[in-house]
């Protein structure tokens, strides 16, 4: 028994979790502006989320100012296992969105596939911004 409970405070230790990724700063992760109107974009963000296999926590997405909005979502093991923070500001003629994405388990191997899923969602979300 103490071989197994050894082994999950090393697992434990590594592991990302919401309350971190919801109090990352508020700048945190990938910008990318879009020339949308808040609505849209907040929409966008979200399809792109779950088009991707991401469940978005309805209880941790709201607005965090007058002119932000946090969405946390977060995927199983047999989608990606990830956790993503999404910050949208709204900036009069334009929004811009910070996405921080990791791995449930963390460590500097999961970085650029983390990125490269960034990345990825941020495409979604032009290419919806765009019809």
């Amino acid at each position: 028994m103490r071989p197994f409970c050894f082994a999950a405070l090393i697992v434990l230790a590594g592991c990302q979790t919401k309350s971190e990724m919801r109090n990352l700063p508020w700048d945190a992760g990938l910008p990318k502006t879009y020339a949308a109107p808040f609505d849209k974009v907040r929409a966008a963000c979200e399809d792109a989320l779950r088009e991707s296999y991401f469940k978005i926590n309805e209880k941790e997405s709201r607005p965090t100012e007058a002119n932000r909005h946090q969405i946390l979502a977060g995927q199983g093991p047999t989608s990606g296992n990830r956790y993503v923070r999404v910050h949208v500001e709204n900036q009069q003629t334009q929004c811009t969105v910070w996405l921080v994405v990791r791995s449930k388990v963390d460590s500097r191997e999961n970085e650029p596939a983390d990125n490269a899923v960034a990345e990825d969602l941020h495409k979604k979300i032009a290419a919806r911004v765009s019809k």
